[in-house]
């Protein structure tokens, strides 16, 4: 009895180190984005510092800066001014996003290809230290801005 009672005690004194299982369809590629662009240190990382940690795996649900169609698929990310460095990742796992703003950060590097994202209507990215050409947006016939 005793050894059922210590093998309780060690299981529950686990618990708080297993992460969630994250199945959002957008989750890993908010992650890719989250880690190389320094998310820990963002002004605002609500939801995402969850989501990182496997508490939060649905960003649809508080995570700054992130809106969703009525489908649960991330359209929009808005993360002016809030501190994001390093690169920015190809977002090519976010399949829906329509709308991405990271102005007035201090993101380098170059401008990932986003011709995959057939959706992306907006993209404002001024005010960061980005350099290297401007890719081919031709494929991206709704980008507007």
């Amino acid at each position: 009895m005793k050894t059922i009672y210590f093998l309780t005690i060690i299981f529950l004194l686990t618990l708080p180190n297993i992460k969630a299982q994250c199945t959002h369809p957008d989750y890993a590629g908010l992650m890719e984005l989250y880690s190389s662009t320094g998310g820990a240190n963002w002004t605002n990382n609500t939801g995402w510092k969850e989501g990182a940690a496997g508490i939060n795996c649905e960003p649809c649900n508080g995570w700054f800066g992130i809106k969703c169609n009525q489908l649960n698929r991330v359209i929009e990310i808005s993360l002016i001014d809030n501190q994001l460095t390093g690169t920015i990742p190809n977002l090519l796992n976010i399949s829906q996003l329509q709308t991405f703003r990271i102005s007035f950060n201090q993101i380098s590097g170059g401008i990932p290809d986003f011709s995959k994202l057939p959706n992306m209507r907006t993209f404002f990215c001024a005010n960061n230290q980005l350099e290297g050409s401007i890719p081919n947006f031709t494929n991206l016939p709704n980008l507007n801005e």
